[in-house]
């Protein structure tokens, strides 16, 4: 082919595609819940990040003579957390200076949870509660917020695609941070993108029955034997209630209530309560929940159906889901 004849080809090409191709349609059902979502808006804050060796005096100081190395080893994790700080990389849409799990460069969801448990009691030194803010900034205008996010654009690493999503640890997150801090500014600002995120996963990751499903990654546990076998025990549901996950929604609509009734807000919590009754009465009717806790709380069902009793790291935020009243 003449280089002519080529490049008339690949015009004819890119005028065709361009003449009939389809628009990009936005499949988002928006939210309206999102548009108060002043994370989204918020203008990036790229403050210069604290130093482990000028800040170390604002850390709680242990005293235990007789273990010199736990009190080196307790020293040396606040300064593994204070060198990976950072600050919102331009144009990623993030808008505060985060912890990131050293890991590939991404944030992760649960990572930045479980960092921000014990980043707390060193509130004085840096508010580490704020590396929450980058995920709330990133979410869909259908309430979506990706599990992980890319630090340098701020882009969806797994996006939407099968079953990725985390479940929902936002509340509880919150909820321990205003407990400690009682900050109510922030309590405010934060419900909207978490009712959001609940009301995203009641309208994708539920089945007509009301219980909720995930996957491995999405529940965090993708190496646990629970699937009927020919089905991924990464990226599929199985067509199994996953009661670990209903759990945790139950979790967080019981903190969300909470959070509802201390901004005033009972108008958002009426939809929560009704859940949260329903969600009980059906897992300690139908799933064995009103036997031992340590054998029915860890079992999965497929369409109420027990496969197995397994213990797993998963059991935590479970039982938390029952003591929370």
């Amino acid at each position: 082919m003449s280089t002519k004849t080529y490049l008339l080809s690949l015009l004819f090409l890119v005028i065709t595609v361009g003449l009939f191709s389809q628009p990009y349609y936005d499949t988002h059902v928006v939210n309206s819940l999102v548009t108060e979502n002043q994370f989204i808006r918020a203008n990036p804050d790229t403050s210069a990040l604290p130093r482990f060796n000028e800040i170390k005096n604002r850390l709680p100081q242990p005293q235990w003579p007789a273990r010199q190395d736990v009190i080196d080893c307790y020293w040396r994790a606040w300064e593994l957390a204070f060198g990976n700080l950072h600050k919102p990389a331009p144009g990623s849409g993030f808008v505060s200076p985060f912890i990131d799990p050293a890991f590939n460069g991404h944030i992760f969801m649960w990572d930045t949870h479980f960092m921000l448990m014990f980043g707390r009691y060193g509130a004085r030194a840096f508010n580490f509660q704020q590396s929450l803010d980058n995920f709330y900034a990133s979410q869909h205008s259908d309430g979506y917020i990706c599990r992980e996010i890319v630090e340098s654009d701020g882009s969806d690493f797994l996006n939407v695609l099968m079953f990725h999503p985390r479940t929902q640890s936002f509340p509880w997150t919150e909820w321990e941070y205003y407990l400690n801090f009682n900050d109510t500014i922030r309590l405010r600002k934060v419900f909207a993108p978490l009712l959001a995120y609940y009301q995203w996963f009641n309208t994708y990751r539920s089945w007509p029955d009301g219980t909720y499903f995930s996957s491995g990654w999405g529940c965090g546990m993708d190496n646990q034997p629970r699937l009927p076998k020919g089905y991924s025990p990464e990226w599929s549901h199985g067509k199994m209630s996953w009661i670990d996950i209903s759990l945790q929604q139950v979790l967080a609509a019981k903190l969300l209530v909470k959070i509802a009734e201390k901004l005033g807000k009972e108008e958002d919590a009426v939809a929560l309560r009704d859940e949260i009754i329903y969600l009980d009465k059906f897992i300690n009717e139908k799933c064995g929940m009103n036997h031992h806790p340590s054998i029915s709380i860890v079992s999965r069902m497929a369409h109420c159906r027990k496969l197995k009793a397994l213990l797993h790291t998963g059991l935590y935020l479970q039982v938390l889901s029952l003591l929370t009243v």
